[in-house]
């Protein structure tokens, strides 16, 4: 087996049509649509363990350069009308245009216990697009001055509580993310919420923005695996004595939540260690301090000659070639 390190997208397919490399583990492109019905080749493609989504800063702009909105984010029934007016299955018809067949929004906030967009785990759901149950919502919590129906063309903001439904939403320069985030504001604009959009090197949103909180909504990825303890971090209450909620950048904090997720590390049984995490993500998806997006597709694209590859792809950060020694012609 001779690996080869073909760091540029084009060439990397060049040297697989020219019969140079026979398998390759490529990262997401519209070019990748070549191989989805190539003649000798098998394309598989699976949602992986790393999470897409959006976080919700509940207790708003920490830097106060948000629009005067940040407030309204405490609200969970604000946070459950943006989740509503957003097209997630959008947003990844977009990004993966014609690569990515049956990849789904995740209505599980722990990703790996739910990877459906249906289900009894599909906590989320309940949230799903749906801008005119979004537009009723802020209506019964009083707001006023928005649209009557969704409107791409809307240009009527909702006010509520003497806040204007206007918040900044902060991300990285990733091209995936510049394609979601004019969804996501479309999206919202349609509804009667504004968005002011910026995109930042990851140096600086990783390094300094998102440590220190400085956003109203954020789009990135965490990296989980096949255990929920993985996600522990995120919806702890922050304790940084007790080392506790490291990457809680939401300010997201319930005791009940930490109860399940300290029962649930301590389970080894694991029948009861799922159910203890369910029970916790149950409570995190009502309350929807995160809007998950999707699990980022792994993409192996293989000879059909090669025997033994049908399971190499897998969701984890191991790789394609896991079960190397199975592989033959």
């Amino acid at each position: 087996m001779n690996f080869k390190l073909i760091v540029d997208n084009n060439a990397e397919y060049t040297a697989y049509n020219g019969g140079e490399i026979d398998a390759m583990a490529p990262a997401p492109n519209p070019s990748l649509a070549q191989y989805t019905h190539k003649g000798g080749t098998v394309y598989s493609v699976l949602p992986s363990f790393t999470q897409e989504h959006l976080d919700i800063n509940l207790k708003g702009d920490s830097d106060h350069s948000s629009p005067s909105g940040s407030a309204l984010l405490k609200q969970v029934w604000m946070r459950q009308a943006i989740m509503e007016g957003i097209d997630r299955q959008g947003i990844i018809n977009a990004v993966f245009t014609g690569i990515a067949k049956g990849l789904h929004p995740l209505n599980n906030p722990v990703w790996n216990l739910g990877t459906n967009a249906t289900g009894k785990n599909a906590w989320m759901a309940a949230y799903n697009y749906n801008q005119g149950k979004a537009i009723a919502l802020l209506k019964a919590h009083h707001c006023t001055g928005g649209p009557t129906k969704p409107s791409k063309s809307n240009t009527k903001y909702w006010t509520c509580a003497g806040h204007q439904a206007s918040f900044n939403f902060k991300t990285t320069t990733r091209d995936t993310r510049f394609t979601s985030s004019a969804i996501i504001k479309s999206n919202l604009k349609a509804i009667g919420i504004k968005i002011t959009d910026s995109h930042i090197p990851s140096g600086t949103f990783f390094g300094s923005l998102t440590p220190a909180k400085d956003f109203d909504i954020a789009e990135y990825a965490w990296i989980g695996g096949v255990d929920p303890s993985g996600f522990d971090a995120i919806y702890q209450c922050a304790n940084p004595a007790k080392n506790l909620g490291g990457q809680n950048y939401k300010n997201f904090c319930i005791a009940k939540v930490d109860g399940l997720i300290k029962q649930g590390e301590a389970q080894l049984n694991a029948t009861k260690r799922i159910a203890e995490y369910q029970a916790m993500a149950k409570i995190v998806s009502a309350n929807v301090p995160v809007i998950p997006l999707y699990g980022a597709p792994t993409f192996l694209i293989y000879r059909s000659a090669i025997k033994g590859m049908g399971t190499a792809n897998n969701p984890t950060q191991v790789g394609p070639t896991w079960n190397i020694e199975t592989w033959h012609w």
